[in-house]
């Protein structure tokens, strides 16, 4: 005679295995899911540095710009002030100096 009752040792090691089995599927697809998670989370770190990156780069060459014209206007002052004192010394009968 087979004993049918729920609660006979067979039936709840058939229990324990089949939720350990359950348990285990369920980690691996929280697992798999997290792996996932990450790998997303990772690769929209390295756009947003490459975003920021070329922000940066934007940047930078817009004060290098900057900076070129401030230096370009200060050398033609500093012409301009040159060529001024040697026509106001060879004005002044001292061509030996303004030609300097």
């Amino acid at each position: 005679m087979q004993n049918n009752d729920p609660d006979s040792p067979p039936q709840q090691q058939a229990d324990v295995n089949a939720a350990a089995s359950e348990a285990q599927d369920t980690i691996r697809r929280e697992a798999q899911s997290a792996k996932e998670a990450l790998h997303d989370a990772r690769d929209e770190v390295k756009r947003k540095a490459g975003e920021y990156a070329s922000e940066a780069k934007a940047a930078a060459m817009e004060q290098a710009e900057v900076a070129q014209k401030d230096v370009s206007a200060s050398l033609a002052a500093l012409g301009g002030a040159l060529r001024a004192a040697g026509d106001h010394l060879s004005g002044n009968d001292q061509r030996a100096a303004s030609q300097f």
